[in-house]
């Protein structure tokens, strides 16, 4: 993948991007099969993180089925 000419590495693509400000348009080139296509994008405002927050009222039920599901409790997670 490049952005822009430049060949963005794995892991690179959030430290490429944050260079550029929400309305810039870039090129971005990926490879599909044999051919190398180039799309011109506009960038939005990004995302934020999606949380998890504890509901204030959950029952034992709920708090176990999580620790169950992510192998810890809430407030270890959400750290």
């Amino acid at each position: 993948m490049a952005i822009d000419g430049r060949t963005v590495g794995r892991g690179q693509l959030r430290t490429v991007l944050a260079s550029h400000e929400p309305g810039d348009e870039v090129a971005v080139t990926v490879t599909r099969g044999p051919r190398l296509l180039t799309r011109h994008v506009r960038l939005a405002v990004p995302r934020p993180a999606p949380r998890l927050v504890a509901a204030a009222d959950a029952e034992a039920d709920a708090r176990d089925a999580f620790r169950r599901w992510c192998g810890a409790e809430l407030h270890e997670v959400t750290r």
